[in-house]
């Protein structure tokens, strides 16, 4: 196959393969037929990483316990654990909630229920994050990976 452009003649070598055009997109390879196509493997990688994305975001996202939504970014969790040996059995103190409210009389059981329920929730995150990265896996196309949402 010779391939005649801007005056220059060119004849790829038996092994090689000229590619039509230019890479589309980086997540596109090389086909035998010298189109480029794209990689379905690359595809479920970054589907796989959009979803455990997903899944952080929610769990460091506020939860709700004892009637107030409770912050539970890292930072919080920090503040809650360091909370619970302050405190003690018996001391209180006054939180402030996600939103803005006072919440007076906080002590170590109220912080342990607010772990207590992240620790619910993530579980349940990590269920549907482990069933959809299994639909990804499992898929043979890219609009099948596509057709996966968080």
């Amino acid at each position: 196959k010779t391939i005649i452009d801007d005056n220059i003649t060119y004849t790829p070598a038996q092994d090689e393969i000229l590619m039509q055009g230019e890479r589309p997109q980086a997540d596109y390879v090389a086909s035998a037929n010298g189109e480029w196509v794209i990689n379905l493997e690359e595809v479920k990688a970054s589907k796989i990483t959009e979803l455990k994305s997903a899944r952080e975001t929610e769990e460091l996202s506020p939860i709700s316990y004892g009637g107030y939504l409770w912050d539970f970014d890292t930072y919080a969790q920090m503040r809650i654990n360091g909370a619970i040996v302050a405190l003690g059995s018996t001391n209180t103190v006054t939180w402030t909630s996600a939103d803005n409210e006072e919440i007076k009389g906080v002590n170590a059981d109220d912080l342990k229920g607010v772990i207590g329920s992240a620790a619910i929730r993530s579980d349940a995150l990590h269920t549907k994050y482990r069933g959809l990265k299994e639909l990804v896996e499992n898929a043979e196309t890219v609009e099948d990976v596509e057709a996966v949402v968080w």
